[in-house]
């Protein structure tokens, strides 16, 4: 919001905000998916690129490159968007003010069917309902965009005062009669699919959902891997020992390579360091 409007409207503790997005819908597209579909995917479809950087990138860096999901079902078409912003000085509220705002908003724009045709617009006196004396809202503002068809308004518009808006839209929306015009607008129901579900490795998975539930659990570096032995006992007159060989990975993982209750710590300390050292030979 900060982008399109000042910061000293936007920060403004008597500040009221809102958003209109009239959507014309066209066409769905699907990707078809299961688990067969998805064996598949991982072992024919996944470019070099993908895998080169799955395996070679923190996975941090990964997941900000690639995001959280892969996109299965959307909707395409045309869709205008406009954000509000304005004053309401009254004592109220937050339901009182949304109204007062939704009020504003419903008589700030147009949309009529003509024949096969629409017609949209937007400004003060587009539909005649509401205004701001009655509703409480001040110096209301709005800017819009438009995403597919004719580029109308491809970036947002310069904010200006609801009183002085008058954009008529009717050739935009004709121009969506061209399907080759149009861009994405909506993501359907049951559209995404966790990007982790098409990674085979299962820390790699876990590590992904971990930082999609909001854990810090990724970092931007690599770490030396590294063979971590721990050994203790349970108490002090146990007569064996509880010993454990980790595996510190670069991506910060601990994975559980060994987990014995042994009589002789350096016995089984010498044998893990047997198995585990490189050979002469490498």
């Amino acid at each position: 919001m900060t982008e399109i409007f000042s910061s000293t409207v936007t920060n403004n503790m008597q500040g009221v905000f809102g958003e209109l997005n009239v959507a014309i819908d066209q066409n769905v597209y699907e990707m078809q998916y299961s688990t067969n579909i998805r064996a598949k995917i991982m072992e024919n479809y996944l470019t070099t690129t993908f895998k080169d950087e799955l395996y070679n990138t923190p996975m941090s860096e990964f997941y900000n490159n690639y995001g959280a999901f892969v996109l299965k079902k959307f909707i395409t078409g045309g869709r205008a968007t406009a954000f509000y912003v304005g004053l309401y000085k009254q004592e109220a509220t937050t339901a009182v003010k949304e109204k007062a705002l939704d009020n504003e908003i419903s008589g700030s724009f147009s949309f009529k069917n003509v024949g096969a045709s629409a017609d949209l617009s937007f400004g003060k006196n587009s539909s005649g309902s509401g205004s701001s004396t009655e509703n409480g809202v001040t110096e209301l503002s709005m800017a819009i965009e438009t995403v597919g068809g004719s580029p109308a308004y491809p970036i947002f518009t310069i904010p200006q005062k609801l009183e002085d808006v008058n954009i008529d839209l009717s050739q935009w929306m004709a121009s969506l009669t061209d399907k080759t015009t149009h861009s994405i607008v909506d993501i359907a129901d049951e559209g995404l699919v966790p990007i982790s579900e098409f990674i085979l490795e299962k820390n790699m998975k876990d590590r992904i959902g971990l930082y999609m539930k909001g854990g810090n659990g990724l970092k931007p570096y690599y770490e030396e891997p590294q063979i971590i032995l721990q050994c203790g006992k349970g108490s002090f007159w146990e007569p064996t020992v509880r010993c454990y060989a980790y595996l510190y990975t670069r991506n910060h993982e601990f994975i559980t390579l060994s987990h014995e209750v042994v009589p002789d710590v350096d016995v089984w300390i010498n044998t893990c360091l047997l198995y585990t050292s490189p050979s002469p030979r490498d």
